[in-house]
């Protein structure tokens, strides 16, 4: 979103410190969209109604969508948010 307009927006009481530990790792084909989360001193992945630890999450999707497209994209946003944490030093 582009134009959003906030200039009536009341944003006093905000908590937005945990916003830096919430990464959006983008949108696979089937419009699944994929955040990386910091919880638990681990990362946390949320696409769909799936919410769970990236280890669990890489199980997940190679036991659900092996050697597919899908597959292959979740697993690529799982690479994604791995190296992204460590770049931004969020662990």
């Amino acid at each position: 979103m582009s134009d959003a307009d906030m200039r009536d927006a009341d944003m006093r009481g905000a908590n937005m410190r945990w916003a830096k530990h919430i990464i959006d790792l983008g949108q696979r084909s089937d419009g699944y969209q994929f955040y990386a989360q910091i919880k638990y001193g681990g990362i946390w992945i949320l696409a769909g109604c799936r919410y769970m630890p990236i280890k669990d999450a890489a199980k997940h999707w190679r036991k659900t969508r092996s050697d597919t497209m899908l597959g292959n994209e979740s697993q690529q946003f799982l690479k994604q948010a791995r190296a992204l944490v460590k770049i931004r030093g969020l662990l």
